[in-house]
């Protein structure tokens, strides 16, 4: 949903997933549209490329996949062994809203609907599960992330609760990170 369209604005960029079907679509996709894009199936807590990028994201709270934190960890030590010097690393992720985590379980709640371009209505709903012991619905709260981006060399330029730039705040659905690595000397 990214990659193209970063493409098409006449920018160098690689797409990683660790999902075959996801890559193989998103060459095919890249195909029709007349782009050379290099797509890498990969693992991103493992990823180990001798290029070096002046930016990176993590799109669509994809983080939230590394239920572990030794995951996170390795994953935000590759993003700073793949960074120049002075490179960005941008991710999304969602804020925990208790409420809803507390609410999630008892019923089924719809999440997104929409039309195809074929026609069809597509009705997407969820159960929300967690499991205190696991964290298994994976959070990240924001003291908790803020510190885990420290902790692991990084510096928060902005933290956003939206797409639009607003402020991060008690109400902020989301949290967005702009981030470089901190200058050793």
């Amino acid at each position: 949903r990214l990659t193209l369209p970063i493409a098409k604005e006449g920018y160098d960029i690689t797409g990683i997933d660790y999902t075959p079907s996801m890559l193989a679509q998103a060459k095919i996709k890249a195909s029709e549209a007349g782009l050379e894009i290099s797509f890498i199936e990969a693992d991103i807590r493992t990823l180990n490329l001798p290029e070096k990028y002046d930016f990176i994201f993590i799109p669509f709270n994809s983080i939230h996949h590394l239920y572990k934190n030794e995951d996170l960890f390795k994953v935000f030590n590759v993003v700073k062994n793949h960074l120049k010097d002075g490179g960005l690393f941008l991710f999304d992720c969602f804020n925990p809203n208790i409420q809803y985590i507390v609410e999630g379980g008892k019923e089924q709640k719809e999440i997104a609907a929409y039309t195809t371009d074929d026609g069809r209505e597509v009705l997407i709903k969820q159960t929300m599960r967690y499991e205190n012991k696991t964290q298994i619905n994976r959070m990240f709260f924001p003291q908790e992330l803020d510190s885990y981006l420290e902790w692991n060399g990084f510096h928060i330029n902005h933290k956003y609760g939206g797409f639009e730039e607003e402020a991060f705040d008690d109400n902020s659905a989301k949290q967005i990170f702009i981030c470089q690595c901190d200058l050793v000397y």
